[in-house]
């Protein structure tokens, strides 16, 4: 095979042994290049705007998955939810302070079942079934966006419900923070679990807080009443209110919003299968 010329060796393209050493010795004596100082300088300073800089640990904890999927999702919940709650259970906390009503029956223990229950059962409306089927082809499933969503409603609820509790106490000095807190912390649960549970088997909204809403304010008529039959007295679920319950109530919400999700699992892949 004919070589070209660019793999024919130096020694045989006609120059003579002394022509290679000097053409040898002339590449040895090439100086090396030397590097400047100042422009060096000026390179890494017109570089370092362009590195990146270290985080800090508020961008850190940012970013971190599971605060940063609450960010996005509290992004998602209509704003009136958290008035609604929290101007619901103001007035709650104000008649409560300006009323003399005895530790059990107090306005605002009886309120704050009510509003958490009302705000969990529309985080799964119509929008939000949507906002979830194109949420879904992320890397964050449905029932995950959906559990934060829970999550961020009842937070709120838990906390000003605390926060409340803690100004009743305050003020009334007769009352004990942790019975308040417990009073309507196990209802609170076991209603917005039901109610969760509703919204998501219904997909309607204003049923799964009319049912929540139902129960508790049949709870409420008559678990004080005196003489009632049988079927009033079982009707009332005076579990809801007696602490030796409060453990199952907590079981049960658990249950409910466990059930739900998977629910919401099921469905997910029977619309695929449709696709």
């Amino acid at each position: 095979m004919k070589e070209t010329p660019s793999e024919i060796p130096f020694s045989e393209e006609g120059c003579s042994a002394e022509e290679i050493e000097a053409v040898e010795a002339l590449f040895q004596q090439k100086p090396e290049p030397q590097v400047r100082l100042s422009h060096r300088a000026q390179v890494l300073d017109a570089m370092t705007p362009l590195l990146p800089r270290p985080k800090t640990r508020l961008e850190r904890l940012s970013e971190w998955y599971p605060l940063a999927l609450l960010s996005s999702q509290a992004l998602v919940l209509r704003h009136d939810i958290w008035l609604a709650s929290a101007l619901v259970l103001s007035l709650g906390l104000l008649a409560t302070l300006v009323t003399s009503q005895t530790p059990d029956t107090l306005l605002f223990s009886a309120l704050a079942p009510l509003v958490a229950a009302a705000g969990v059962s529309v985080i799964y409306n119509g929008i939000s079934q949507s906002m979830l089927e194109m949420e879904d082809a992320t890397h964050t499933s449905g029932s995950v966006l959906l559990l934060s969503r829970l999550t961020l409603v009842f937070g709120f609820n838990f906390i000003f419900g605390l926060l409340g509790s803690a100004v009743l106490v305050l003020i009334r000095g007769e009352l004990l923070l942790m019975p308040l807190v417990m009073s309507w912390l196990a209802p609170m649960t076991f209603l917005c679990g039901l109610a969760f549970f509703l919204s998501i088997a219904t997909a309607d909204p204003l049923l799964a807080s009319g049912s929540s809403l139902l129960i508790w304010l049949v709870h409420l008529l008559l678990r004080r009443g005196e003489g009632l039959s049988d079927f009033f007295r079982l009707a009332s679920l005076p579990g809801l209110s007696n602490p030796a319950s409060r453990p199952m109530l907590l079981l049960a919400a658990s249950l409910l919003v466990a059930a739900a999700l998977w629910l919401l699992e099921l469905r997910s892949q029977h619309e695929r299968k449709l696709q």
